[in-house]
């Protein structure tokens, strides 16, 4: 009996959780200026491992274009790379695998978390989008046309180009 007790994991201890930092801007709730209700967004983070948590924590406010679930669905081409796109991983991706990956999973957002800036100079070039930084994360407003995989005129209301640098940000509320 000592024997098992020996080998048998103490789930009272803490070793067995951890707490995942939620940044600010999900939880104080200010992605509700920035994203639709049920809206597609993109989380890129480092640690991929969190952006499930992230959206558990805001009630499920919005759909993950991806997610990690330690496998790579078959049929996904290129595999390896759509496997780092749906982790929230931009290392090594192209201006035209991110905006495939985008247009695909029609997303309304990127919500980007702990990249280095080179990152965040390749999301700009591929969504036609300046990001803005709030609550720990770089946002990026997609337009109606990319999200539907269209070109579009960057800058124009519909593409996206800042809709949330003005006051009240009213492309995320319509």
């Amino acid at each position: 009996m000592l024997a098992l007790l020996v080998i048998l994991p103490n789930v009272a201890s803490n070793e067995w959780a951890r707490q995942v930092p939620v940044p600010r801007l999900l939880a104080t709730g200010a992605y509700h200026g920035y994203l639709r209700p049920g809206e597609t967004v993109w989380m890129v983070d480092a640690l991929h491992s969190r952006q499930m948590t992230w959206q558990a924590e805001t009630g499920f406010s919005f759909r993950l274009a991806g997610g990690f679930f330690g496998v790579t669905p078959p049929g996904l081409h290129p595999p390896a790379a759509q496997a780092r796109l749906g982790m929230g991983s931009v290392t090594g991706a192209t201006v035209a695998s991110i905006r495939a990956f985008l247009a695909s999973h029609r997303a309304g957002a990127v919500l980007m978390a702990e990249e280095p800036p080179r990152a965040a100079r390749v999301m700009a070039r591929a969504t036609d989008v300046a990001g803005i930084q709030r609550g720990g994360m770089l946002i990026f407003r997609l337009g109606a046309g990319r999200r539907a995989g269209r070109d579009h005129t960057p800058g124009s209301p519909r593409s996206g180009g800042s809709p949330c640098a003005r006051k009240a940000c009213p492309a995320a509320r319509s």
